[in-house]
């Protein structure tokens, strides 16, 4: 915010049809992981991001590329071994690898999900906790986990300016944050008066 320098990207999933309608990712993401595809599809992605922003990843030591992580895919067997797999193959450092563990679906198993986020984190991989403020976990449940940054929802920020009780949960989430020693993302920023906020 203070450079106003692009310093990283989100790999999201579109799906365009061959006669050019897009099927938004409301649709798609609920339909990926009812179906059991959503594991392939966001191992897919990941690699076609990599493959892609590979030099961008290269010139820039900075950049960091997320990609988001459902928490059922977060505690697989083998999801560690192979996102190191994956990372290593595209000749990138992990230190430039942020997942976001999306709160669309509950954490079933938060004690396991914060033995996978430790693990993450000690190879050097940076773990967000997707749609804060929206989402299913509560408060104590982000510090449990362990990540390091928080995405506040784009649905607070797109109501900062204009809703006093929007502002307010958005001010609070990032006192919290900071008092916990975490980095906020706020999502959608597209106005300099929510950038202001």
């Amino acid at each position: 915010m203070r450079s106003g320098e692009i310093r990283g990207g989100e790999v999201l999933a579109r799906w365009i049809r061959t006669d050019g309608t897009v099927i938004p990712p409301m649709n798609l993401i609920p339909l990926a992981e009812s179906s059991g595809r959503i594991e392939a599809l966001t191992w897919l992605i990941l690699g076609t991001a990599l493959e892609e922003m590979y030099p961008r990843l290269r010139e820039d030591k900075l950049f960091k590329l997320s990609v988001n992580v459902t928490p059922r895919h977060l505690v697989s067997d083998g999801f560690v071994e192979t996102l190191r797999r994956v990372v290593a193959a595209a000749k990138v450092s992990v230190r430039q690898i942020m997942l976001e563990v999306t709160e669309r679906s509950e954490l079933s198993d938060l004690d396991g999900a914060a033995a996978v986020v430790k693990e993450l984190r000690e190879l050097g991989f940076r773990v967000a906790m997707d749609d804060v403020g929206v989402g299913h976990s509560g408060l104590s449940q982000i510090k449990r986990l362990g990540v390091n940054t928080i995405k506040i929802d784009k649905f607070l920020v797109d109501g900062i300016t204009e809703d006093d009780s929007a502002a307010t949960i958005v001010q609070m989430l990032v006192h919290l944050a900071h008092d916990l020693a975490m980095t906020v993302i706020a999502e959608g920023i597209e106005t300099f008066e929510q950038l202001e906020r």
